[in-house]
């Protein structure tokens, strides 16, 4: 394992300890220590740097690490990819580039590759400008760019990705709590860094806007466009801020707060969750919405203020801090520094103990969705002589869609569904009255009739409680299979509680395993196709299972992972087939999350549904 450095450049075997070979490490400190030369170089020249490579094993592997370093140092890269030398020497000149590198290891073996340096002329490095490169990799005292907003924070309050950008610490330490044409008029660089922006195309108009935005000192002074007490710009925060102020009648209210409706800013939530220890994760559950609420419950006024102005300080934290040591002395002030940056204290003691608590008892609120809306029919039409579809449609068939409402109905201790659909809403007289899937009896399937006993109609989110032979499942309606006779029930809250013995997964599936006489969650990862195992990500070591990807009918292959044994699936959904229930009992679910048993229902008739036009089927 060899690592050299010298005049020539940084060559050496890949793999091994970093300062032993050419490591990812070693190539980082390199392309930075030759990027922060090639700096003052392109004052004079375009901040534009060529990389190109030869075809060894490893330089793809190297051009992006190499790419990547340049553009954490503020530098345009050009990767043209494979070239010779004489073309990526050719290359830096055509595009006034200041500087160029090439990877390649020339005669050396194939396990070696190297970094050769070139100046803004195209040429390699002199000899007292490749020595300095390798005392700056050395020394690895290295400063990459800032990821930092447009307008800044302490005025815009804006957190979001368009109102974000890679830019050079310097700068941006210069230019402070400016926005960019305040900053860069003054300097006369405002129709170069106009131009920029202009003619890079993927810079989206959202961001574009930002970083052109002349005026904005007079939008910020616009109470319309940005109220400091609502601290949220956005169309719904304030309407509904400006309808509750004139609905909700404070008269009667001891209280001096001045604003009585206020509204927080996702990022100030962001923020004060993120301080108090609070971890927001989509994918597990639907609770971190009541998490959310109470940090805004406990966002106070005073909070914004303190935000603002921190935002502030370390968008010139440079000036505060030398400005502070002229005051206090550099060691005070380095501890003042520590100070301001200390989290924003809890609104009360334990109060990231209590929040956590009292999630596990938040019950999940969802509203029915009775609207009879969506297509009448799918895309496809079939032929007749294909015999497939239940809806005839332009000299064809085709399939049902919209499954809005299910009706269900007992008969000597089973259950049976009518699914309504869109469609049957469109002509009436064309509606079958059967339970799905079909029973025939001489040749004719079995229709409603007073023999069956109407127990209520289900709708999207209804609230259900299902009870078999093996199990109670509690949840929400998500949708109905007519032709297994298949119920789905999803989770109250959308967690993976649900446990599923099964062989087949999909990628980011959560999976059940025991190891030893402990249970562990891990989810799906990526399939290794050579060795026929799948990774387990969420687990130490990587851990693998036996598993083959599934294919289909033609052979090609599926999304499906087919295990070489069965394993518990912890999903959201369960499925459970009526021949199997014993209970069906349904629920209505407040605001608030209090159930009341629903015990006796009339069956509304299909005329009497309120329907919306549809775009297919009429």
């Amino acid at each position: 394992m060899t690592l050299i450095k010298s005049i020539s450049g940084f060559r050496g075997t890949i793999g091994g300890k970093p300062g032993d070979t050419l490591s990812p490490l070693d190539i980082v400190k390199s392309v930075t220590a030759y990027a922060t030369l090639r700096a003052e170089a392109s004052k004079n020249y375009t901040r534009k740097i060529v990389v190109g490579r030869d075809a060894r094993i490893s330089g793809e592997m190297v051009s992006h690490i190499v790419c990547g370093t340049l553009l954490s140092m503020g530098f345009d890269v050009l990767n043209i990819g494979l070239a010779s030398t004489p073309t990526t020497e050719i290359a830096v000149t055509m595009e006034k580039a200041c500087g160029g590198i090439i990877i390649t290891a020339s005669h050396n073996p194939r396990q070696w590759n190297a970094l050769k340096f070139l100046n803004e002329k195209g040429e390699f490095l002199k000899a007292d400008e490749a020595a300095e490169i390798v005392r700056l990799a050395n020394k690895g005292d290295f400063s990459y760019c800032d990821v930092d907003h447009i307008i800044p924070y302490s005025r815009s309050l804006d957190d979001g990705q368009n109102n974000k950008v890679l830019c050079l610490a310097e700068e941006n330490r210069k230019k402070g709590s400016q926005t960019p044409y305040e900053y860069l008029e003054p300097l006369g660089r405002w129709e170069e860094f106009e131009t920029v922006v202009n003619t890079t195309p993927s810079i989206n108009r959202y961001k574009r806007n930002n970083l052109l935005n002349k005026d904005y000192q007079e939008k910020e002074n616009d109470l319309e466009f940005r109220e400091r007490n609502a601290n949220d710009n956005s169309y719904i925060a304030r309407y509904v801020k400006r309808y509750l102020e004139d609905a909700v009648d404070f008269s009667a209210s001891s209280c001096a707060i001045k604003n009585r409706i206020q509204v927080r800013t996702g990022s100030l939530t962001d923020y004060l969750r993120h301080q108090w220890g609070l971890i927001k994760d989509r994918n597990e559950s639907d609770r971190h919405h009541a998490q959310d609420a109470v940090v805004v419950a406990c966002a106070t006024q005073g909070m914004v203020q303190k935000l603002s102005k921190l935002s502030a300080i370390f968008e010139n934290k440079d000036d505060f801090r030398r400005k502070k040591a002229e005051k206090l002395g550099h060691e005070e002030a380095e501890v003042w520094y520590k100070y301001i940056k200390q989290q924003i204290r809890e609104p009360w003691s334990g109060f990231r103990t209590e929040v956590l608590a009292s999630l596990e008892k938040v019950f999940v609120s969802r509203p029915p969705r009775k609207n009879a809306t969506g297509s009448a029919h799918k895309d496809t039409i079939f032929s007749k002589s294909e015999k497939k579809g239940s809806l005839p449609i332009r000299y064809g068939m085709a399939e049902k869609e919209n499954m809005f409402r299910l009706d269900v109905f007992r008969k000597e201790n089973h259950f049976y569904i009518v699914p309504i659909y869109v469609v049957d809403l469109v002509d009436c007289k064309e509606f079958i009255d059967a339970p799905q899937p079909y029973e025939y009896v001489n040749g004719s399937f079995i229709k409603i009739d007073e023999s069956f006993n109407f127990m209520f109609s289900l709708y999207k989110d209804d609230y259900v409680e299902i009870t078999s032979k093996d199990e109670c499942i509690k949840g929400y309606v998500n949708q109905y299979n007519a032709q297994s006779g298949q119920l789905y029930i999803g989770s109250v809250d959308n967690s993976p509680i649900f446990r599923i013995k099964t062989s087949t997964f999909l990628r980011d599936d959560n999976i059940l395993l025991k190891i030893g006489d402990q249970e562990y969650i891990g989810k799906i990862g990526k399939f290794d196709n050579e060795k026929k195992q799948v990774v387990i990500n969420g687990l130490k070591n990587n851990f693998m299972i036996n598993a083959l990807v599934k294919l289909n009918k033609k052979g090609d292959e599926t999304k499906n992972i087919q295990t070489e044994k069965s394993y518990t699936k912890m999903s959201n959904e369960k499925k459970i087939c009526l021949n199997v229930v014993d209970s069906i009992e349904k629920y209505q679910v407040d605001p608030l999350g209090r159930i009341a048993k629903v015990k006796k229902e009339t069956r509304l008739p299909l005329t009497m549904i309120k329907k919306n036009r549809h775009k297919k089927g009429e």
